[in-house]
């Protein structure tokens, strides 16, 4: 009798941790049904970043890095390079950061751009080529400007992209996208990235009543791969109505191309410390309520080398345009034997002179309503007075390669 009620026991102990599992299991699907991860982490986090790629298995074309501010809606675009040196720790070897990717499983890849940007990846998107086709055609077309005709002749096909402002179908964009991509470092083509990510924000955003709808949110949902859920995915859409996509900040990582094991590797500048302080100063701009718009933060400068070792000024205006500035000329000075770093301020531009001079934190300002002389860049090219800048910065001997000291 007492060996029964040990049975009975056991069937009762066993049926009642049955349930408690079934019990907890549907809360947890609950809660994650019904929780809008996107906007919790929009009212705690300073910013959203998101993972955005275009690929396929494991074939990635090309791979950006959204970031959205919850305080003003200000976003920047940053193109993750495909060919960027990885050191990939599981194979003890360097390869392409795309050499990680894979559309089903994309955490290694993200795990990877957060090292390169110092910065945690909230969400992924990631879409196919052909689903992206799809994805557009279902949101009536891309406005997109094509800068230079694009024919592309296939067995059963031509697909014409005439220069100017078109509004182009699916099939368009991905040759939009895909023409001349075997240049991954470009900067035409990852400007037509950058345009193509600017389009689809705006363009999603502009369908929100029509993506309200229940058949052609789930049809939207269904043809991308991404870790947000329904309810976070809806909350996205919204989010992006409020980006003025006229004013994204875009960038893209400089650095140097090498082979090594007979592909072409980018290394970005600096070890990626120029990358993660762009990165740093972006954020900073994002979350001003002050920041100026895109077209007066324009600032022309010129860079001359004062010193005698080469090339400094061209890898000085690399430190610049990650700063945003519109790097018009780079030469020599009239001399090579400058001992103190000078900006100078051409004019009015007294203003931008000293935002230029803190990039390198030089302390050295000057003006003059003259422009510095010039006489020949360093590939030994002419500048013509078309190039006249608002601020020359003239390098010295006390310039390190990123700062004066």
């Amino acid at each position: 009798m007492r060996g029964k009620n040990k049975g009975i026991d056991r069937n009762l102990i066993f049926l009642s941790l049955i349930f408690v599992i079934i019990i907890f299991t549907v809360v947890f699907i609950f809660r994650q049904l019904r929780s809008d991860e996107f906007m919790i982490r929009m009212e705690k986090n300073d910013y959203i970043a998101i993972s955005f790629n275009i690929g396929s298995g494991n074939s990635l074309l090309f791979s950006k890095l959204l970031i959205i501010s919850p305080d003003t809606y200000r976003a920047a675009i940053f193109n993750i390079p495909a060919n960027n040196r990885t050191l990939i720790g599981s194979l003890s070897r360097i390869e392409r950061l795309d050499t990680l990717f894979d559309f089903k499983r994309p955490e290694r890849m993200i795990r990877q751009i957060e090292s390169l940007t110092n910065i945690p990846v909230d969400f992924y998107i990631n879409i196919e080529p052909n689903n992206l086709i799809k994805i557009v055609d279902l949101l009536f077309g891309l406005e997109l400007f094509v800068a230079n005709p694009v024919e592309i002749i296939n067995e059963n096909e031509m697909i014409l992209l005439p220069s100017g402002s078109n509004v182009l179908d699916g099939r368009k964009v991905l040759t939009f996208l895909t023409a001349n991509s075997s240049n991954e470092n470009n900067p035409e083509l990852i400007g037509r990235w950058h345009k193509f990510l600017q389009a689809f924000i705006k363009k999603t955003a502009e369908e929100s009543v029509f993506l309200a709808n229940r058949d052609a949110f789930n049809r939207f949902y269904s043809l991308l791969s991404t870790d947000m859920n329904r309810k976070a995915f809806r909350s996205f859409i919204s989010v992006l109505g409020n980006i003025n996509t006229e004013r994204v900040i875009l960038q893209r990582v400089l650095g140097d191309r090498r082979t090594v094991d007979n592909q072409v590797l980018l290394f970005p500048y600096q070890d990626g410390n120029l990358l993660r302080e762009t990165i740093e100063r972006t954020l900073f701009l994002l979350k001003s309520e002050d920041a100026i718009s895109g077209e007066e933060a324009i600032v022309r400068i010129e860079i001359l080398n004062g010193t005698n070792i080469q090339g400094l000024a061209a890898r000085t205006s690399h430190i610049f345009i990650t700063h945003g500035f519109d790097v018009v000329s780079v030469g020599n000075a009239g001399r090579n034997n400058y001992e103190r770093t000078v900006v100078i301020a051409q004019g009015t531009h007294v203003t931008s002179a000293g935002k230029v001079a803190a990039v390198i934190r030089c302390t050295n300002i000057e003006i003059s309503d003259e422009p510095a002389i010039t006489i020949a860049g360093e590939d030994n090219t002419i500048f013509s007075p078309a190039n006249r800048a608002d601020v020359t910065v003239i390098l010295g001997r006390d310039f390190d390669g990123r700062f004066v000291r």
